[in-house]
């Protein structure tokens, strides 16, 4: 796969489809439960550490040497079995995180809209960022961040999508940790708290159950797990 990515990518719009939960086949037998399951899992990772540059936008930041060690770490502990594709976020260091998964997996990576971060303002103290997501996530508006509501639409869409795209394989998408959260809230029914979202770690991942609607392993499985 090219070093920058692009000629190994794919661009594709998403539709609009139906909660995760009711587009689970229907009945299975014991047989073939299991194996249906497995097949119909979600895997939710967050990028690996990013190089911090103010001067360029967030979203063209590039993984740290270190960075990409440790998603290859991470890679080697997922299971690609029935997985045909790696779908990213449009940015890169999303991107690059997704490449070294796929070079682990032998499948291609498809750059999905919808799937970026959570739109926000520059804040120069971690703290003030940590502080006013926490209340962000518990339902104060604030108008540094991007509406919950736009947010929450798109990240479903687009992983509704993704999961549509790779029926009936196993669905995996590279995406941010602000914007998971947001989507966990969403499909869980419930905001999860700030000190959650602290707890992911760069890389880091989740596989989701939709049939069961619980987190399986990985972050998030100690708000909601199966």
């Amino acid at each position: 796969m090219p070093a920058n990515g692009l000629a190994a990518t794919r661009h594709c719009a998403g539709d609009v489809f139906p909660p995760l939960a009711l587009r689970v086949m229907g009945p299975w037998s014991s047989a073939t439960s299991h194996h249906y399951r497995a097949m119909s899992l979600i895997d939710l990772v967050r990028h690996g550490p990013a190089l911090i540059d103010p001067a360029i936008s967030p979203s063209a930041w590039r993984l740290t040497d270190d960075g990409r060690a440790a998603v290859r770490q991470l890679a080697a502990r997922m299971d690609f079995n029935n997985v045909s594709f790696i779908a990213s976020s449009t940015e890169r260091k999303a991107i690059e995180t997704a490449e070294i998964l796929a070079d682990q997996g032998g499948v291609s990576v498809r750059v999905w809209p919808g799937l970026q971060e959570l739109t926000a303002e520059w804040f120069n103290r971690s703290d003030d960022l940590q502080q006013r997501f926490a209340n962000y996530l518990q339902g104060t508006a604030d108008p540094a961040f991007e509406p919950w509501d736009r947010a929450a639409a798109r990240v479903v869409k687009a992983v509704s999508a993704v999961h549509h795209a790779a029926h009936p394989g196993r669905t995996v998408v590279v995406s941010h940790g602000r914007i998971l959260t947001v989507y966990f809230s969403t499909i869980l029914g419930r905001r999860l708290p700030g000190k959650a979202w602290n707890r992911i770690q760069f890389p880091d991942w989740a596989v989701y159950d939709p049939e069961r609607e619980c987190i399986v392993e990985g972050f998030f499985s100690d708000f909601a797990g199966c």
